[in-house]
């Protein structure tokens, strides 16, 4: 089996290994004795190894580690899990890189899996080191573990989220100066630093709380382990709760740039330096799915014609596109036998925009650009005067027409002036 094309990053921690982000075994299904060996509180272990056999009646694999501090380890977040796996040895591990590693260990147990161990193995024995902690080569007599809890408060947005992992300093009665505890969730990626604040409203609350673990032994006070429940909400699920959040408020309080009028609903979505590749993300909301969250929590007057524009008129291979304040709608595109229309439909509007192109004299490219432009005047110079300069320069506009259609009796109770609207509309787009 060739080890390079067999490449995996693990990780270590909570006394298990990880062989993806959502998927890990406990140490004692592992070659790796735990009652032997601790690794070190607080600390992300992440190895690059080689898997070299795999034992598909035992779902068994079997590793060596080849590198135990690698420089990146984005990719464990993409690794899913091809075959079962249910134990793991590994073989040849290198004591000096391990032992740092570790805050106890009898090292006599781990002759089995580590590199060159045998040279050792009769002088240990001899000195009767057997199940007594060794540190830097120096039998220590036992000591009895203390263990305890302790709760603290933090302020979310002092959290600093990194990949898989949270970091925050914490002021702990057990020891002086700023504790700096780390916290897992695969879900985690460091472009949520920038929406740290939508997190909190999703979560209902500005202050987490961290559940220290604290372990005292012969070699001191150490942290064993830091749990936050709130942080341990964050799933998919939450994620999706703060990019409506996120969206929202963007719709409702837009920072536009200058040259844009025009956006999709990635553009919306997108939270300040997010990267394609970040990992842990809950999948974007569509164009749908804003569509209905704007209605749903504006009520607006003229939400059938919306929902017919997007779902019986919109070009299914072309994107919906948003407008934001102070002009905020949608810009549908439209196929017709003849020409191509683009309507632009605003929130609790009274008419309908409609301009109308043909392909042969202007392509799709250039009309959503000329688009782009005359929302854009629209948006600094107001409708009123959109249309008057329109009816003056009507001539000019070859290949274009622009009309209105009005919603009647938009808001009448006992008439319903969707039907002669939608006449109106499918009259149009010819």
């Amino acid at each position: 089996m060739d080890e390079q094309s067999n490449e995996r990053i693990i990780r270590i921690a909570e006394q298990k290994l990880f062989l993806t982000p959502n998927h890990s075994i406990p140490l004692n299904q592992t070659n790796i004795p735990p009652q032997s060996i601790r690794f070190r509180a607080g600390q992300e272990i992440f190895w690059i190894v080689a898997i070299v056999a795999y034992n598909e009646e035992r779902a068994a694999i079997r590793m060596r580690v080849l590198e135990y501090h690698p420089t990146s380890v984005r990719a464990f977040y993409d690794q899913v899990m091809k075959k079962p796996i249910r134990f793991a040895s590994f073989f040849e591990l290198q004591w000096e890189q391990l032992e740092p590693l570790l805050s106890y260990y009898h090292k006599i147990d781990l002759f089995d899996v580590l590199a060159n161990s045998k040279e050792n193995e009769t002088t240990a024995t001899q000195s009767g080191i057997h199940h007594d902690p060794v540190v830097h080569g120096q039998v220590r007599p036992k000591q009895k573990e203390e263990e305890w809890t302790e709760q603290v408060q933090v302020d979310l947005l002092d959290v600093e989220i990194g990949i898989g992992q949270a970091h925050i300093n914490v002021l702990s009665k057990w020891k002086a100066g700023p504790v700096r505890a780390v916290l897992t969730n695969s879900y985690l990626v460091p472009e949520y630093n920038w929406i740290k604040s939508f997190f909190a409203k999703a979560l209902g609350t500005k202050k987490i709380h961290v559940i220290l673990h604290w372990v005292k032994n012969i070699d001191g006070l150490s942290l064993s382990g830091v749990k936050s429940p709130e942080l341990d909400k964050i799933d998919n699920r939450l994620i999706e709760v703060v990019r409506r959040l996120h969206f929202m408020n963007r719709w409702k309080d837009p920072t536009t740039p200058v040259d844009q009028s025009l956006f999709t609903s990635e553009e919306l979505q997108e939270v300040p330096q997010e990267s394609a590749q970040s990992s842990g993300k809950a999948p974007l909301l569509s164009d749908e799915d804003l569509l209905a969250l704007l209605l749903d929590e504006f009520k607006v007057r003229n939400a059938a014609q919306l929902n017919y524009l997007a779902g019986k008129l919109q070009a299914k291979d072309h994107r919906l596109r948003f407008t934001l304040k102070p002009v905020a709608g949608f810009l549908f595109f439209i196929r017709g036998s003849q020409m191509t229309h683009h309507c632009w439909e605003l929130l609790d509007s009274h008419a309908t925009y409609v301009w109308s192109f043909n392909p042969s004299e202007v392509t799709i490219q250039e009309q959503f650009r000329l688009m782009e432009g005359i929302i854009g005047i629209i948006r600094e110079q107001g409708r009123q005067q959109y249309k008057q300069h329109w009816r003056l320069q009507s001539n000019l506009n070859r290949g274009m027409v622009f009309r209105t259609i009005e919603h009647p009796h938009v808001s009448s109770h006992l008439k319903d002036g969707f039907p002669i609207w939608r006449q109106k509309i499918e009259e149009a787009i010819v």
